[in-house]
């Protein structure tokens, strides 16, 4: 579980058309997006919320910023109820000390993962002290690694270590400094290229569906520009290396970025590496010196391109704005008229007013649309395809990281926990998105490029609480464990028989899967979590449980065979042992 702070933008609209605008975006067409709502210290619903708040908010009227707009996400795979989502927020409310303040919650279902959005109104609305927000993504990480050990969810990675002080039961989660070895990653990583993009490149993709520059160019491509520019011994070098593939070298703010010529796409830099920045390339070259092929007429030409794209953008959010005024003193009108009114009379009124409204909002977006890059000539040619190119925006750093990787570019090695298992297991699911091999999930294939997979710990909702990594070597296969042991169950087998097998160690259980490949074998961590002991308990309902405590009895089940005395036993992974309910396509058994 991650939690974010969205900061609020000063308009010129007053505060309680700050707190209905936030409260109505995260409300309205909750049935649309498979929700929940609910309201924290407020009278009635959400849409009386913003009144309240910016009533509260007047006891400290010289606040700028009385709202505080918190989202908690989940990671892919989990599949809280809204029950468990609703209560994990007044949870992170009350470690951050917002228990008692104003607050409108929402659960939203309309994205790939599963998020909360939390209005907060920081005054008191009995005291009128200030919620502090200093340092709130310490207090939020630290909440959520809290939330995460009481809901039995898997630990997310942060921008801290954590660390247990006392039992798994009555401990305290304490946050600790990362480890020397983390941030060597990182600058290895970014030495190498591996950085995000910015906020240029994201809003580009957002709005007009471009793919980033960075991953259209072929990763051969890039090295060989990285080996062109470190020949390069003056700036004009640099350029005839970058102008010899369509690219070129601009200055832009304090920093540079590699433009495409025919389609004016770009990306930073420092994408190429940290050596290929302005800074360093300055201090190997001397002062920049721009390509003498007329790109100042042409960079002033898409200057005004770009300047009447934002004047245009300007005069349509000024609009929007003008309008959501009238509104919003229209309420206020109606709210003084229909005071005396019955509660249902008030209602009728307020609905009938919020769909005239509404259609104005429409009719104005529908003769002012959004400008777009395109049609002032700054398009890009090549556009974000089907549904994996998507989903594999989401997971750029991973496909960016192998393809560096593959073509030999050292980078550091990876810090295996549960966010990277997850960020590996979601590509190989993207990478079958865009092949069209098939459109579910739980068919493609979880193989890494090592050439392990990832086995899914699930709960019996079916949500995926932890990952175990099945290595292949010449003595056997061997399951190493990565999270989620104290969580939910690796199932192996194709379940087809009455009988279901519980083991702890991952490797005897692949023996037994080979043994008995229409049982069902689970794998279980260090201890048995609540929730896996209510699916034991159903299971052994309906099934025949038998628990292989030790060697010993796994020993007995295998009629005393070992790896010495048979080759036969070392096992090796087969469809029926990692897929269930599947027949087997293969007669052969060892392939994958």
């Amino acid at each position: 579980m991650l939690a974010k702070a969205i900061r609020s933008k000063r308009g010129s609209s007053g505060i309680e058309a700050q707190f209905e605008r936030r409260i109505g975006y995260i409300c309205k067409g909750a049935d649309a997006k498979s929700g929940a709502i609910l309201t924290r210290n407020l009278a009635g619903g959400w849409r009386d919320a913003g009144f309240q708040m910016s009533a509260t908010a007047g006891l400290r009227p010289r606040l700028r910023s009385p709202d505080y707009h918190l989202v908690l996400t989940w990671g892919d795979g989990e599949t809280p109820a809204n029950a468990e989502v609703l209560a994990a927020g007044i949870e992170v409310l009350r470690i951050f000390g917002a228990e008692e303040h104003q607050c409108v919650l929402a659960v939203h279902r309309n994205r790939p993962n599963i998020h909360l959005h939390a209005l907060i109104n920081r005054v008191h609305p009995l005291s009128g002290v200030v919620l502090s927000d200093s340092h709130d993504f310490a207090r939020l990480e630290l909440a959520c690694r809290q939330v995460e050990l009481l809901f039995g969810w898997p630990p997310d990675r942060g921008r801290f270590r954590c660390s247990m002080v006392g039992s798994a039961d009555a401990g305290e989660v304490q946050l600790l400094p990362m480890p020397e070895a983390h941030w060597q990653r990182k600058r290895e990583s970014r030495a190498a290229g591996l950085r995000p993009d910015p906020r240029g490149v994201r809003g580009l993709e957002r709005r007009e569906g471009q793919r980033p520059l960075r991953d259209r160019l072929p990763p051969r491509l890039l090295t060989a520009l990285r080996e062109g520019i470190e020949r390069a011994r003056s700036w004009p070098q640099v350029h005839v290396v970058l102008l010899a593939k369509g690219l070129r070298y601009l200055r832009h703010g304090a920093g540079a970025r590699i433009e495409e010529v025919s389609s004016k796409a770009f990306m930073p830099a420092g994408q190429l590496g940290s050596a290929f920045g302005l800074h360093h390339m300055v201090a190997r070259l001397g002062a920049f010196q721009p390509a003498a092929d007329g790109t100042l007429s042409e960079m002033a030409a898409r200057a005004a391109a770009r300047h009447k794209h934002a004047r245009r953008r300007q005069e349509r959010r000024d609009a929007l704005e003008r309008l959501r005024t009238e509104h919003q003193e229209a309420r206020a009108r109606l709210r003084q008229k229909i005071r005396s009114l019955a509660r249902p009379l008030r209602q009728a009124f307020r609905r009938a007013l919020a769909l005239d409204q509404t259609v104005e909002m429409q009719t104005l977006r529908a003769r002012l649309p959004l400008p777009i890059l395109a049609a002032h000539g700054l398009g890009v040619t090549e556009q974000i395809g089907g549904p994996g190119d998507v989903h594999a925006a989401r997971f750029r750093h991973v496909r960016r990281a192998a393809q560096m990787k593959a073509v030999g570019i050292a980078m550091p090695p990876p810090r295996r926990d549960h966010t990277w298992a997850r960020q590996q297991w979601r590509a190989a699911q993207d990478a079958a998105m865009r092949d069209g091999s098939d459109d579910s999930p739980d068919s493609a294939d979880w193989r890494l490029a090592d050439g392990s997979w990832l086995l899914l710990r699930r709960d019996p909702d079916a949500g995926v609480l932890g990952f175990d990594r099945l290595v292949r070597g010449p003595d056997g296969d061997r399951i190493r464990r990565i999270s989620g042991g104290e969580l939910a169950f690796v199932h192996l087998g194709r379940g087809r028989n009455d009988q279901v097998f519980l083991l702890r160690d991952g490797d005897a259980a692949l023996k037994v899967a080979a043994r008995f490949p229409d049982a069902l074998v689970l794998i279980a961590g260090g201890s048995l979590s609540e929730r896996m002991r209510r699916h034991l308990r159903d299971l052994g309902a309906s099934h025949e449980l038998i628990h292989l405590r030790d060697a010993a009895k796994v020993k007995a089940l295998l009629g005393s065979v070992t790896d010495a005395a048979d080759p036969d036993a070392r096992c090796r992974a087969s469809p029926s042992i990692l897929e269930r309910d599947e027949p087997t396509t293969s007669e052969s058994g060892p392939e994958l």
